[in-house]
């Protein structure tokens, strides 16, 4: 079991990892080169980098959704050992985990919307909304993980 364990986080990171790289390099990489280009050209090239870029998100999606939930039923044993000793932080362990998914929940929905053409005006400012969420959601973590280890020396 502990090799799924392994390839379930590696997944997980990986998926993130691809996510937040894509929200970077399209914040400060694609956008701010777009102005030099005639607006017919740069919607052909905004069309095309996303369709491609598309092909590794899904699948990037994909494994942060089946790897969250696997981590997420394989951890909580560990985070209900708190309830007693340390109500607190079982309290604190929970909001975490809500709000990091109620965040990525969020992330994915300003994805999908300008996937599907909603969200045009202001793309740039989408995705720094998303790339503020998706730094907020990877300190969460952080901050679940940390938990999780004091949990397991209670």
């Amino acid at each position: 079991m502990i090799w799924l364990d392994i390839l379930m986080r590696i997944a997980h990171i990986l998926g993130a990892v691809t996510l937040l790289g894509g929200i970077l390099y399209g914040l400060f990489g694609l956008a701010p080169s777009l102005h030099i280009l005639d607006d017919d050209f740069r919607t052909k090239l905004i069309d095309v980098a996303r369709k491609r870029f598309n092909r590794v998100l899904h699948p990037a999606i994909g494994l942060l959704l089946l790897s969250g939930v696997y981590n997420w039923w394989r951890n909580m044993g560990t985070y209900v050992k708190l309830k007693e000793p340390e109500p607190e932080m079982y309290m604190m362990v929970h909001m975490l985990l809500g709000l990091k998914v109620l965040g990525s929940i969020t992330i994915l929905i300003i994805l999908f919307a300008q996937d599907m053409g909603r969200l045009q005006r202001k793309p740039t400012q989408w995705m720094a909304i998303n790339l503020a969420l998706g730094v907020t959601v990877v300190a969460m973590a952080a901050g679940v993980r940390w938990l999780r280890l004091q949990a397991m020396a209670v």
